[in-house]
C-alpha cells in the first residue's frame, strides 16, 4: 500500500521538472553546457545542449509517469537516477558558486541527492508481486499436507481401535472356550472318581 503512495509522489517532480524542461529549455540548457561539450570531447555525444536538456526532460517526464502508474517502476528509477546524476552536477555543485550562494545550492545538492537515494531503493527493492503467490502456494500446499497429516492420523486411530476390538473379542474367545474344556476336564474327574469310589465299595 504504501508504494502505490509513495510512487506517485516521488515522481512527481520529475514529471514537473521535466515539462519545465521541455516548455523552456534554455535555461537548463546554459548550466549543462559544460556538461555537453565535455561529453562531445570525449565521448562523441551531440554537442547542442539545448538539444540535451530536452532529451534530459523527456527522460524525466517518461519515467516519472512509468513509475507513477507502477508499469515499469525499476526501469523509469533507473533511467530517472542517470538523468538526475548531470542535471545535479550541472545545476547544483554548489561548491563552484560563491560563498553568498552555496547555502542554497547546497540545499538543493542535497535535495537531489536524497531523491537519489529513494530511486536507487526503488530500483533495489524486492520483487513482492512476483513472491507472493510463490508464498501463497506455499501456504496452501502446507495447509494440504496439514489436513491430509490429520485425516491420515485418524483413518490410523480408527484402524487400531478396531483392531483392539478384535484382539479383545479373539482373547474372550479364547478364555471361554478355555474355560468350558477345563469345566468338561473337571466334570470327567469326577465321574471318575466316582466310579472308583464305586468300586471299592462293591469290592
Amino acid at each position: 500500500m504504501f508504494r502505490r503512495i509513495a510512487r506517485p509522489l516521488l515522481a512527481a517532480v520529475f514529471v514537473n521538472s521535466g515539462i519545465d524542461a521541455l516548455r523552456n529549455p534554455e535555461p537548463r540548457a546554459k548550466l549543462a553546457a559544460g556538461l555537453v561539450y565535455a561529453a562531445a570531447e570525449r565521448f562523441g555525444t551531440p554537442d547542442d545542449p539545448l538539444l540535451a536538456a530536452r532529451i534530459n526532460g523527456g527522460v524525466m517526464v517518461a519515467g516519472g509517469l512509468g513509475l507513477a502508474t507502477g508499469a515499469a517502476p525499476r526501469t523509469s528509477a533507473l533511467a530517472l537516477a542517470g538523468s538526475l546524476v548531470p542535471t545535479t552536477v550541472a545545476g547544483h555543485a554548489f561548491w563552484e558558486y560563491p560563498k553568498a550562494e552555496q547555502p542554497a545550492q547546497r540545499t538543493q545538492f542535497l535535495k537531489n541527492a536524497g531523491l537519489l537515494a529513494g530511486l536507487l531503493l526503488t530500483v533495489d527493492a524486492p520483487r513482492a508481486h512476483a513472491k507472493t503467490p510463490k508464498k501463497v502456494k506455499q501456504a496452501e500446499e502446507a495447509q494440504d499436507v496439514a489436513v491430509a497429516t490429520r485425516k491420515a492420523s485418524r483413518r490410523s486411530g480408527r484402524i487400531a481401535e478396531k483392531q483392539a476390538r478384535e484382539q479383545t473379542k479373539q482373547m474372550a474367545k479364547v478364555e471361554a472356550v478355555a474355560l468350558r474344556a477345563q469345566a468338561k476336564a473337571e466334570k470327567a474327574e469326577a465321574r471318575l472318581e466316582r466310579r472308583r469310589d464305586g468300586a471299592k465299595a462293591a469290592a
